[in-house]
């Protein structure tokens, strides 16, 4: 809901009023696309194999300490690999092993960074926060959409990890935010909800669902 204040037009959540300043962006399914199903279809892997590898792998506790940055992948995922067929588990190794597979593999969603120029132009501070592994620090430099924020934080960086709370304060805190003026753009509803938690507004939004369109009609709900 947005009111008129006196310094400006401030909007009103949780009963309190905010004035949107720093718009924060995750990164997977919001800038890049992180579709594993896929990753592994192109190894003709049966339908079982490629639910066993998403299961035991992808959506791991393993791999989110890999997201920690407890370590790479290739340390930290050999275990999750007992379990699947032999073919499975060397196409897991080759897509995820090399330490610039998300280079490879995470395509940028077409029309974000372009979205996010838009709102560079338009005054407003943006940031990056995102559950990543180490190797975001090769494929950052290659996303054209991040070119344009004013800070990064990658949780691998300060072995926190969304929805955590402390996640948030510790984002606040290196680039000194105020979270009543902040955000936040994630496809995960947890992590929306953990950013409220925080004190920090949020919008879901999905890129492998919606179009960037979509989102700028949600950013506008806010913003205008």
């Amino acid at each position: 809901m947005k009111t008129q204040g006196a310094t400006g037009s401030p909007f009103v959540f949780c009963k309190q009023e905010y004035m949107i300043k720093n718009i924060v962006f995750d990164v997977g399914n919001v800038l890049i696309k992180f579709e594993p199903d896929k990753m592994l279809a192109k190894y003709e892997l049966s339908p079982g194999e490629i639910s066993a590898a998403l299961e035991k792998v992808f959506f791991s506790e393993a791999w989110r300490e890999c997201d920690r940055g407890t370590g790479w992948h290739d340390e930290l995922l050999e275990p999750c690999l007992e379990e699947l067929t032999p073919r499975c588990r060397a196409a897991v190794k080759e897509i995820c092993y090399p330490r610039d597979f998300e280079l490879k593999c995470m395509p940028p969603v077409e029309g974000m960074a372009e979205l996010l120029a838009s709102l560079k132009e338009k005054g407003y501070k943006l940031y990056i926060l995102s559950n990543f592994s180490f190797g975001f620090r090769t494929f950052a430099p290659h996303v054209k959409a991040i070119s344009y924020c004013d800070g990064v934080f990658a949780s691998c960086d300060y072995m926190l990890l969304k929805p955590e709370k402390a996640i948030y304060e510790k984002f606040f805190e290196v680039f000194g935010l105020n979270p009543a003026e902040c955000l936040f753009i994630d496809d995960t509803p947890a992590n929306i909800e953990g950013s409220r938690a925080a004190g920090m507004e949020g919008i879901v939004f999905n890129a492998l669902k919606e179009t960037p369109e979509q989102l700028l009609e949600k950013l506008n709900t806010y913003l205008k």
